[in-house]
């Protein structure tokens, strides 16, 4: 099933979009962009998933730092 593929990328979103984040404006729409882009190539029929991983891999490097 698809939907757990997405639930990073929904919360992800929700985050960034909460106007209590205190991230700066543009790295937010940022990170909303890449967001959108992944939550589509999860509906896609046949998704993409080398993207999502490789999205999956960066975000998760990007906490670490």
């Amino acid at each position: 099933s698809r939907p757990w593929r997405r639930r990073l990328w929904d919360a992800v979103q929700a985050a960034v979009l909460d106007p209590t984040n205190g991230l700066p404006k543009e790295l937010r729409a940022q990170i909303a962009g890449v967001a959108m882009a992944v939550m589509r190539e999860c509906a896609a029929e046949q998704p993409d998933l080398e993207f999502i991983a490789e999205m999956n891999d960066h975000f998760a490097a990007a906490l670490w730092r």
